[in-house]
């Protein structure tokens, strides 16, 4: 997930993006959001950090708030 205000900024999938770069990958596909608000693009790296770790229940907490 990336977004265009200005620049391109990786919001989520850091993992992916450098498990691609092992394989050699040079493009992979993505979501592009032209705009992003900055709680916006927490909230989401909060959500998918949450949906791919488990962590506790005290970590997923002070995720959300």
């Amino acid at each position: 997930v990336v977004t265009r205000n200005g620049k391109i900024k990786l919001v989520a999938g850091e993992h992916r993006i450098n498990a691609v770069k092992l394989l050699g990958w040079e493009e992979i596909p993505c979501r592009v959001y032209p705009e992003m608000e900055r709680n916006q693009a927490e909230a989401m790296e909060i959500s998918e950090n949450l949906i791919r770790n488990d962590g506790t229940v005290l970590e997923q907490s002070l995720g959300l708030h």
